[in-house]
Protein backbone atom coordinates (compact mmCIF):
# COMPACT_ATOMS: atom_id res chain seq x y z
CA UNK A 1 0.00 0.00 0.00
CA UNK A 2 2.99 2.62 0.76
CA UNK A 3 4.97 1.28 -2.29
CA UNK A 4 1.78 2.58 -4.44
CA UNK A 5 1.60 5.48 -2.47
CA UNK A 6 5.15 6.49 -2.64
CA UNK A 7 5.15 5.59 -6.27
CA UNK A 8 2.74 8.63 -6.99
CA UNK A 9 5.72 11.08 -5.75
CA UNK A 10 7.94 12.50 -8.39
CA UNK A 11 11.35 11.62 -8.65
CA UNK A 12 10.88 8.47 -5.85
CA UNK A 13 11.96 5.64 -7.67
CA UNK A 14 10.88 2.60 -5.46
CA UNK A 15 12.00 -0.68 -6.52
CA UNK A 16 10.97 -2.58 -9.44
CA UNK A 17 8.09 -4.93 -9.13
CA UNK A 18 7.71 -8.03 -10.80
CA UNK A 19 5.43 -7.06 -13.61
CA UNK A 20 8.44 -4.42 -14.18
CA UNK A 21 11.26 -6.81 -14.47
CA UNK A 22 9.21 -9.11 -16.75
CA UNK A 23 8.47 -6.67 -19.06
CA UNK A 24 11.68 -4.46 -19.00
CA UNK A 25 13.58 -5.36 -22.31
CA UNK A 26 16.49 -7.62 -22.54
CA UNK A 27 19.73 -5.79 -23.91
CA UNK A 28 20.84 -8.64 -26.26
CA UNK A 29 17.78 -9.93 -26.96
CA UNK A 30 16.45 -9.40 -31.29
CA UNK A 31 13.42 -7.52 -31.42
CA UNK A 32 11.73 -10.00 -33.15
CA UNK A 33 10.98 -13.25 -31.43
CA UNK A 34 10.03 -15.67 -33.79
CA UNK A 35 13.21 -15.10 -36.02
CA UNK A 36 15.60 -16.05 -32.74
CA UNK A 37 13.83 -19.38 -32.20
CA UNK A 38 13.21 -20.40 -35.92
CA UNK A 39 16.71 -20.12 -38.21
CA UNK A 40 15.85 -18.04 -41.62
CA UNK A 41 15.18 -20.36 -44.44
CA UNK A 42 14.60 -18.98 -48.32
CA UNK A 43 11.40 -18.93 -48.97
CA UNK A 44 9.11 -16.80 -52.13
CA UNK A 45 8.80 -13.59 -51.47
CA UNK A 46 4.83 -13.97 -52.38
CA UNK A 47 4.40 -15.88 -49.19
CA UNK A 48 5.81 -13.85 -47.02
CA UNK A 49 4.18 -11.00 -48.26
CA UNK A 50 1.17 -12.78 -48.56
CA UNK A 51 1.01 -14.05 -44.34
CA UNK A 52 1.74 -10.30 -43.09
CA UNK A 53 -0.72 -8.84 -44.89
CA UNK A 54 -3.86 -11.79 -44.27
CA UNK A 55 -2.18 -10.86 -40.18
CA UNK A 56 -2.82 -7.42 -40.59
CA UNK A 57 -6.15 -7.33 -42.00
CA UNK A 58 -6.99 -9.98 -39.53
CA UNK A 59 -5.78 -7.67 -37.05
CA UNK A 60 -7.06 -4.50 -38.23
CA UNK A 61 -10.65 -6.49 -38.36
CA UNK A 62 -10.30 -7.55 -34.78
CA UNK A 63 -9.23 -4.09 -33.66
CA UNK A 64 -12.12 -2.17 -35.13
CA UNK A 65 -14.79 -4.86 -33.83
CA UNK A 66 -12.59 -4.42 -30.18
CA UNK A 67 -13.99 -0.80 -30.61
CA UNK A 68 -17.38 -1.78 -30.88
CA UNK A 69 -17.81 -4.74 -28.49
CA UNK A 70 -20.17 -3.27 -26.03
CA UNK A 71 -22.68 -2.47 -29.58
CA UNK A 72 -22.50 -5.89 -30.63
CA UNK A 73 -22.56 -7.68 -26.88
CA UNK A 74 -26.04 -5.43 -27.05
CA UNK A 75 -27.17 -6.59 -30.19
CA UNK A 76 -25.99 -9.89 -30.09
CA UNK A 77 -28.33 -10.13 -26.76
CA UNK A 78 -31.15 -8.86 -27.67
CA UNK A 79 -31.17 -11.48 -31.34
CA UNK A 80 -30.92 -14.18 -28.69
CA UNK A 81 -33.55 -12.83 -26.89
CA UNK A 82 -36.02 -12.89 -29.71
CA UNK A 83 -35.17 -16.48 -30.88
CA UNK A 84 -35.20 -17.58 -26.96
CA UNK A 85 -38.95 -16.00 -27.11
CA UNK A 86 -39.42 -17.53 -30.52
CA UNK A 87 -38.33 -20.86 -29.24
CA UNK A 88 -39.90 -21.00 -25.73
CA UNK A 89 -43.84 -20.06 -26.87
CA UNK A 90 -45.83 -21.28 -29.26
CA UNK A 91 -47.21 -19.54 -32.43
CA UNK A 92 -51.07 -18.95 -33.08
CA UNK A 93 -51.15 -21.05 -35.82
CA UNK A 94 -48.96 -24.03 -33.68
CA UNK A 95 -51.86 -23.61 -31.09
CA UNK A 96 -54.52 -24.13 -33.69
CA UNK A 97 -52.96 -26.97 -35.20
CA UNK A 98 -53.06 -28.07 -31.69
CA UNK A 99 -56.72 -27.40 -30.83
CA UNK A 100 -57.84 -28.98 -34.13
CA UNK A 101 -55.45 -32.31 -33.79
CA UNK A 102 -57.02 -32.63 -29.91
CA UNK A 103 -60.57 -31.41 -31.68
CA UNK A 104 -60.51 -34.51 -34.03
CA UNK A 105 -58.61 -37.04 -31.88
CA UNK A 106 -62.09 -36.30 -29.84
CA UNK A 107 -64.40 -37.27 -31.82
CA UNK A 108 -62.43 -40.08 -33.37
CA UNK A 109 -62.74 -41.54 -29.70
CA UNK A 110 -65.80 -40.73 -29.24
CA UNK A 111 -67.07 -42.34 -32.64
CA UNK A 112 -65.19 -45.57 -31.58
CA UNK A 113 -67.10 -45.97 -28.58
CA UNK A 114 -70.32 -44.99 -30.26
CA UNK A 115 -69.64 -47.51 -32.61
CA UNK A 116 -68.65 -50.10 -30.17
CA UNK A 117 -71.98 -49.72 -28.15
CA UNK A 118 -74.30 -49.84 -31.17
CA UNK A 119 -72.05 -53.13 -32.48
CA UNK A 120 -73.28 -54.25 -28.85
CA UNK A 121 -76.93 -53.00 -29.19
CA UNK A 122 -76.94 -54.71 -33.06
CA UNK A 123 -75.75 -58.14 -31.41
CA UNK A 124 -78.47 -57.75 -28.51
CA UNK A 125 -81.15 -56.82 -31.17
CA UNK A 126 -80.28 -59.79 -33.79
CA UNK A 127 -80.66 -61.95 -30.59
CA UNK A 128 -84.30 -60.59 -29.46
CA UNK A 129 -84.87 -60.95 -33.19
CA UNK A 130 -84.03 -64.82 -33.43
CA UNK A 131 -86.14 -65.12 -30.36
CA UNK A 132 -88.71 -63.37 -31.90
CA UNK A 133 -88.86 -65.78 -34.76
CA UNK A 134 -88.55 -68.94 -32.88
CA UNK A 135 -92.15 -68.17 -31.15
CA UNK A 136 -94.29 -70.73 -32.76
CA UNK A 137 -97.72 -69.72 -32.54
CA UNK A 138 -96.86 -66.19 -34.73
CA UNK A 139 -99.91 -63.83 -34.37
CA UNK A 140 -100.11 -60.14 -35.36
CA UNK A 141 -98.91 -58.72 -32.19
CA UNK A 142 -95.56 -61.44 -32.90
CA UNK A 143 -95.53 -59.87 -36.22
CA UNK A 144 -95.69 -56.46 -35.18
CA UNK A 145 -92.49 -57.06 -32.87
CA UNK A 146 -90.49 -58.70 -35.38
CA UNK A 147 -91.38 -55.18 -37.75
CA UNK A 148 -90.26 -53.00 -34.80
CA UNK A 149 -87.03 -55.17 -34.50
CA UNK A 150 -85.95 -54.96 -38.51
CA UNK A 151 -86.36 -51.59 -37.91
CA UNK A 152 -84.47 -51.51 -34.90
CA UNK A 153 -81.56 -53.45 -36.61
CA UNK A 154 -81.89 -51.07 -39.53
CA UNK A 155 -81.50 -47.84 -37.24
CA UNK A 156 -78.86 -49.15 -35.34
CA UNK A 157 -76.82 -50.49 -38.81
CA UNK A 158 -77.34 -46.63 -40.40
CA UNK A 159 -76.14 -45.39 -36.94
CA UNK A 160 -73.26 -47.46 -36.47
CA UNK A 161 -71.97 -46.83 -40.65
CA UNK A 162 -72.55 -43.32 -39.33
CA UNK A 163 -70.15 -43.39 -36.76
CA UNK A 164 -67.67 -45.13 -38.39
CA UNK A 165 -67.49 -42.81 -41.64
CA UNK A 166 -66.93 -39.74 -38.77
CA UNK A 167 -63.94 -41.85 -37.07
CA UNK A 168 -62.57 -42.29 -40.64
CA UNK A 169 -62.74 -39.30 -41.34
CA UNK A 170 -61.53 -37.95 -37.75
CA UNK A 171 -58.35 -40.23 -38.62
CA UNK A 172 -57.31 -37.67 -41.54
CA UNK A 173 -55.43 -35.27 -40.23
CA UNK A 174 -54.63 -33.32 -43.41
CA UNK A 175 -57.16 -30.29 -42.14
CA UNK A 176 -55.29 -29.62 -39.19
CA UNK A 177 -52.29 -29.92 -40.95
CA UNK A 178 -52.96 -26.54 -43.16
Amino acid sequence: MADALMSDIPGDDPKPTMDAQRDAPVANAPSNPSSAATPSAPSSSSSATAAPKAASRFSAAVATLNDYKELLTMILFVVGGVIWLYAAFATKAYVASIECLLGETIKRYNNDTISKRLSDELVDANIEMRRLEEIHPVDARAIEDIEKQKQKIDDLKSHKSLADQTAKSAENLQECKK
